[in-house]
């Protein structure tokens, strides 16, 4: 028998019964179900407490009260032992004392028996150790040195070595794309050595756009490859946009392997500084070609076009050749909720493309009445809108004029621009520039620019030194020089030209290989 007083507690799965000192228990009529076992409860005292569970089943519990005595009786040092297994009621008995705590007591002892310094030997210390810590970041300075000459040795030099001593301007180089406005929400044009994706609905001037870009690279000295995957390709429109028709380079391929391996090549050779893929959607792979019209080839061009930017990217990025990829959009199919358009070619464009520019049409330029016709259109307003830059500020818009059969309004970009930035003023319809009214109205202020070059040119100007301005002084820091570097002539600043391996055919998979 255990003694009077005691609570002796049985689970159903235990094999031996804890006793825990100092806490009357009684047992509950019709027994305890969670000490099923009667034999262990005492029976001689009364301080437990009968209490029932949501479900009915009747527990015992200790005495608040001897709990409290239990409590202080471990505080004042009076022990508390006993035997068995530390449960659920035994934590309730006995203070809990955590891993922390036990840390800090053995903390205060230790520094406690530790032995008072002196200040000269506190200072020697500090300097021994400011010694070792030197020792230990020299050490660590020579084993990357020993870690990058092993790495250059392996893959060739100039593999990994630090920024500043190759001379790297801290701003990202970039070229006029042949619109004024949308230089200025770029911080000075379309950048080089990187992916660009321009896309949007049907007639809304995305090879247009394209086109000025190749002939603001032309101007500079830098030579163009146009891939018209379409084979839609208008020699007097692009003439008329001044494209240099005897120095660009054409290709018109057969299937989508074709062209992509073609852009390889020629991004290999180091002597094209753009490249224009029109379009996306029209680079059909070969497998598809080959087969019948109605054929399931589910993620061809999706695999084809994953594949290709994985390649394209890096050898693109060493030559400092900017590839621009014109996409379609189409629509999914069953969407109810945020938008169902999506550009074709798969996911990967989206991910590998440093800058993605969104361009609609956003209405019609009416022209001067002609005789029995009426208003004619002569133009389309389109809006750009700049989706994702790692170059720029994204999420920026700007709106341009492209007038049929000249391209894109460089006059009015002028008088826009220069009204955001303060360049050119507006009060009603007048406008004025300094303290020159320069028309009323904005076509006529376009026609006062069209037959006065001089002043044009200094707007101009003015208002590219303010966007190299904004763009050296943008709030993250990415500085962009505005300013086209013709590199094959120059190599573009670089002691010598990217090597890559001999030339060879990527070997794109199709769906018949892969």
């Amino acid at each position: 028998m255990m003694a009077s007083g005691a609570l002796q507690v049985a689970c159903r799965t235990a094999s031996r019964a804890i006793a825990i000192p100092g806490a009357a228990h009684v047992e509950p009529p019709g027994g305890c179900s969670t000490c099923p076992a009667a034999g262990f409860h005492s029976r001689s005292g009364a301080g437990a407490l009968l209490r029932r569970n949501p479900r009915g089943a009747s527990f015992c519990v200790p005495d608040a009260d001897l709990l409290a005595e239990r409590r202080e009786r471990a505080l004042s040092g009076a022990g508390s032992s006993f035997t068995g297994e530390r449960t659920g009621l035994t934590r309730l008995a006995t203070k809990r004392i955590t891993p922390v705590t036990l840390d800090r007591r053995r903390g205060a002892a230790v520094a406690a028996r530790a032995p008072r310094r002196s200040a000269a030997s506190s200072a020697a210390t500090l300097d021994k150790d400011a010694g070792q810590d030197e020792s230990l970041a020299a050490s660590r300075r020579r084993a990357l040195e020993d870690a990058m000459a092993e790495i250059n040795a392996q893959y060739g030099k100039g593999t990994v070595t630090r920024l500043g001593a190759t001379g790297v301007s801290s701003g990202v180089e970039t070229f006029p794309s042949g619109s004024l406005a949308l230089d200025y929400i770029l911080g000075g044009g379309l950048p080089r050595g990187r992916i660009v994706e321009v896309y949007g609905p049907e007639s809304s001037g995305k090879t247009t756009l394209a086109l000025h870009a190749i002939a603001e690279v032309q101007k500079a000295g830098g030579n163009c490859l146009l891939i018209d995957a379409e084979h839609a390709f208008d020699p007097d429109y692009s003439g008329a946009l001044g494209v240099n028709m005897d120095e660009l380079v054409v290709c018109q391929p057969d299937n989508g392997d074709m062209a992509l391996n073609t852009a390889d090549h020629m991004i290999r050779s180091s002597a094209v500084d753009l490249i224009v893929v029109d379009s996306v959607s029209a680079l059909v792979p070969k497998a598809e070609l080959e087969g019948d019209i109605g054929n399931q080839l589910v993620g061809s061009q999706a695999r084809l076009m994953s594949q290709a930017l994985r390649k394209l990217a890096s050898s693109a990025s060493k030559a400092r050749c900017t590839i621009i990829f014109i996409n379609q959009i189409r629509f999914k199919i069953g969407v109810i909720y945020g938008s169902p358009e999506v550009t074709s070619g798969g996911q990967a464009l989206k991910f590998f493309a440093s800058l993605r520019l969104e361009i609609r049409n956003t209405g019609r330029i009416k022209g001067v009445p002609e005789a029995g016709r009426g208003e004619v259109d002569v133009g389309i307003r389109t809006r750009i809108r700049v989706t994702k830059s790692k170059v720029s500020l994204p999420y920026r818009t700007a709106e341009q004029d492209i007038i049929f059969k000249e391209g894109i309004s460089h006059l009015g970009c002028i008088v826009d621009v220069g009204e955001l930035l303060g360049l050119i003023m507006k009060k009603g319809a007048w406008y004025s520039y300094g303290d020159t009214k320069i028309g009323q109205g904005r076509e006529k202020v376009v026609a006062f620019l069209r037959e006065n070059d001089d002043i044009r040119q200094t707007i101009e100007k003015d208002i590219r030194a303010r966007i190299a301005q904004d763009s050296a002084s943008s709030q993250n820091g990415r500085g962009a020089s505005s300013a086209f570097v013709a590199p094959m002539d120059s190599n573009g600043g670089l002691d010598e030209l990217p090597t890559y391996a001999a030339e060879e055919d990527l070997g794109f998979a199709s769906d018949s290989e892969s």
